[in-house]
């Protein structure tokens, strides 16, 4: 069983959900560091796409913790 799509659907609510990362952006410009964010973290989602939940999540949170830090 593939636990991507839900790996990816968590990394895309942290982006979306956190208005810090658009914050005094217009809405093209966030649309646009959102859509770019969202790229990025299912390039790091997708690398542990062979790895059980645990070890993936272990691997993904600090990347995608910086991923969102970069954004900001």
């Amino acid at each position: 069983m593939s636990f991507v799509p839900e790996r990816l659907r968590r990394a895309a609510e942290e982006i979306l959900g956190n208005e810090a990362l658009i914050e005094g952006l217009d809405s093209s410009a966030a649309s646009e560091l959102q859509n770019w964010g969202l790229l990025l973290a299912e390039r790091i989602v997708q690398e542990t796409h062979d790895l059980e939940e645990d070890a993936a999540e272990a691997a993904n949170a600090p990347r995608l913790r910086a991923l969102r830090k970069w954004l900001r």
